[in-house]
């Protein structure tokens, strides 16, 4: 059984993610559905959340590590759209 789910998110950050999403052939409930699904398998946020880099210059390590977890975050999607995941 399907489930409806509101958000509140501000225009300017939901007119980004739909071009990116759009990019990739996504749509915002189909990326949704993929970032919570990746919740359940992982019993776990898909990415590390902090907040140690606000008001500090990002150096090249911080952009590697960035790179790598959207890389991983890809293949993710990239197995859930191929039934893999």
């Amino acid at each position: 059984m399907d489930s409806t789910i509101t958000i509140r998110i501000d225009s300017e950050t939901k007119k980004q993610a739909k071009k990116v999403l759009d990019n990739l052939g996504l749509d915002l409930s189909s990326a949704i559905n993929i970032y919570l699904k990746q919740i359940v398998k992982k019993e776990a946020i898909p990415f590390t959340i902090d907040n140690s880099r606000v008001g500090v210059k990002e150096d090249a390590s911080f952009e590697q590590r960035d790179e790598e977890k959207d890389d991983e975050l890809f293949e993710a999607i990239r197995q859930e759209l191929n039934g893999v995941g």
